[in-house]
């Protein structure tokens, strides 16, 4: 992105782009929804790559191929080739939509991933009818990313994203909520003591919201937040664009 136009809270609109409203261009690459409405952005876009011609091929795996798969997937993640991405998907049919937790990792540990899956596989059928448990895993070249600079953006995790682990609880009642949410969390936190960073990070759209730190979606230097919070308190002070991860409790009147 080169440029955005974004409708502020107070009705104004402005153009942030490299050249005018810099703290704001920095701060929407990576935390826009916080301060406004995208109007309009322009890219800068590249000629396609193989004729705009892309693959997609599927594999499916019994779960007692599970060491097997990810030790190749760690394998030839280090790194990714710019050409490639890997999804690896767990999911029965049934309710859809619910609790979500993730975590980045910068391999996977096999065994939390066994652990994981093994646990995945009872909480399916033991709530088969009722709740469904389901999981994304993304892998992607990183090449682009970690071509700019860390400050470049308030995108924090350009040297912190190898893989990004998702999974969500799906049911058509609340009767067993807890449950299922104590066995997202325990497993979100095996994820984190495995992760190679010591700490949570993940990115922002995957984030839970509610157990979460801020410091896990806008990054643990200080100065990200402090600059962030600097600037939301200048363009929005009442707190209109607080709906979606916000990183700040409250705001001076």
């Amino acid at each position: 992105m080169v440029a955005i136009r974004l409708l502020l809270a107070n009705g104004t609109i402005v153009t942030a782009s490299e050249e005018e409203n810099r703290d704001i261009f920095w701060a929407v690459r990576g935390a826009g929804h916080n301060f406004g409405i995208a109007l309009e952005a322009t890219f800068q876009v590249y000629p396609q790559e193989n004729n705009g011609e892309h693959y997609v091929v599927d594999f499916e795996y019994d779960l007692d191929r599970l060491e097997d798969l990810f030790k190749i997937v760690n394998d030839v993640s280090s790194p990714m080739p710019k050409e490639l991405a890997i999804f690896v998907i767990g999911r029965k049919r049934g309710a859809t939509g619910g609790n979500f937790y993730a975590a980045n990792v910068k391999q996977y540990d096999i065994p939390t991933m066994r652990a994981f899956f093994d646990g995945w596989k009872q909480m399916n059928e033991k709530y088969e009818g009722h709740a469904m448990f389901s999981v994304m895993f993304e892998s992607f070249p990183q090449q682009g990313v970690r071509a700019k600079k860390d400050d470049a953006t308030a995108y924090p995790w350009r040297q912190g994203s190898d893989h990004f682990l998702m999974m969500e609880a799906g049911s058509k009642d609340h009767t067993n909520a807890e449950i299922y949410d104590d066995f997202l969390s325990q497993h979100q936190d095996a994820w984190i003591k495995s992760s190679g960073y010591g700490r949570l990070q993940q990115y922002i759209n995957y984030g839970h919201g509610s157990k979460d730190p801020p410091e896990a979606l806008y990054g643990y230097e200080p100065w990200r937040l402090e600059r962030l919070r600097t600037l939301k308190e200048e363009l929005d002070p009442e707190g209109w664009f607080n709906a979606y991860q916000p990183f700040v409790e409250y705001l001076s009147a």
